[in-house]
């Protein structure tokens, strides 16, 4: 199965890791694989842009380029 949705995101509230809230909210698109194997989920993978979203939150493309955090 494919899911291809549309997230939206305010960045506000406590710190994610060392970057501070910025008030922004970014919006992005992205895609889910899941393969099912026997009624089961043998398997999940997730695609989106990550670099879209921190630029559209407030955080410094050189940042989010070097940063190697959750």
């Amino acid at each position: 199965m494919v899911l291809r949705y549309t997230a939206e995101r305010s960045y506000g509230g406590e710190p994610h890791g060392d970057i501070p809230p910025t008030g922004r909210t970014a919006r992005w698109t992205a895609s889910a694989l899941f393969r099912v194997e026997d009624g089961k989920l043998v398997e999940f993978i997730k695609d989106w842009n990550k670099l879209s979203m921190w630029e559209q939150l407030g955080r410094p493309v050189e940042e989010c380029l070097t940063h190697r955090g959750g």
